[in-house]
């Protein structure tokens, strides 16, 4: 019980000290992105890949830019104190099959509790398809780690859009909300790295997490072999609020290719379970 603890105060500390200064608690454990990642966010930036708006990035497709249509938008939310843009590489590959990205910035308390809220995803929304023109034919939330469990918390919020029924979770740490009784949430795809050291030794097993949500909704399980925790981004190593494994047998790049690829395929109407 002490290391799910140590897990879940961090996310009691953001919804208690709503503040623009990060605790020192908090500063010392932030993990910032690899340059990599930036670099490669910058680049799409140049290419019109890529555009930076107030309190997050928009990751286009190719060939899609304002005023057009996409089949399928993700807003995903980024890990507990770890830098936004530490995603931004692995989320613009995703982009590549298709799928419009917005990337949240939950700066300066890097606790997506804060802003993972109904209002800011319907403000998003409104953004994307109003301001930008970009029609969305179906929205999707998701994120990593604890930013994956503050997205599975925006369906038990009141007055949570109806029309967004899926979710993506990239190495869930535990089980943050029961959700059976959600009418909105009918799919779940979660990915999981087997040399995880954060969160799958708090991982209870598929008939718990089943037992979190709607009794009819779908939950897609997939394990990256030799994936970590860390690789579901560019940043690390991660030793809070436990020490990650290493990677065994697989690079970085080779982890996010899987992952991307298991994420494409859910997103765009493909389905396999573990």
């Amino acid at each position: 019980m002490q290391r799910i603890a140590s897990l879940v105060i961090p996310l009691s500390l953001g919804e208690q000290h709503k503040t623009n200064k990060c605790h020192q608690y908090h500063c010392s454990h932030r993990l910032e992105a690899f340059k990599s990642s930036v670099n490669d966010y910058t680049k799409r930036c140049h290419e019109g890949r890529a555009k930076r708006n107030l309190g997050y990035e928009v990751l286009f497709p190719p060939n899609v830019s304002i005023g057009d249509t996409v089949d399928k938008a993700l807003i995903f939310y980024p890990g507990l104190l770890v830098d936004h843009m530490a995603y931004a590489k692995i989320l613009g590959d995703l982009s590549d099959h298709g799928i419009l990205v917005l990337l949240v910035n939950a700066e300066p308390s890097r606790l997506a509790s804060e802003v993972a809220t109904v209002d800011h995803l319907q403000r998003l929304r409104h953004e994307i398809s109003t301001l930008m023109g970009i029609t969305v034919k179906e929205w999707v939330v998701g994120g990593h780690s604890l930013g994956g469990m503050a997205a599975a918390a925006l369906f038990s919020q009141r007055n949570f859009p109806s029309d967004v029924s899926r979710l993506v979770q990239w190495a869930i740490p535990g089980e943050s909300s029961d959700l059976t009784k959600s009418s909105s949430l009918k799919s779940v795809l979660r990915i999981s790295g087997s040399r995880d050291g954060v969160a799958k030794p708090l991982d209870l097993g598929g008939a718990h997490t089943r037992s979190k949500f709607p009794p009819k909704s779908e939950i897609l399980f997939e394990t990256i072999v030799g994936g970590n925790h860390a690789g579901f981004g560019h940043y690390g190593p991660q030793n809070f609020p436990v020490r990650d494994c290493d990677r065994e047998g697989i690079t970085l790049d080779q982890q996010q290719e899987k992952v991307v690829k298991v994420t494409a395929h859910y997103l765009l109407g493909g389905k396999k379970q573990q």
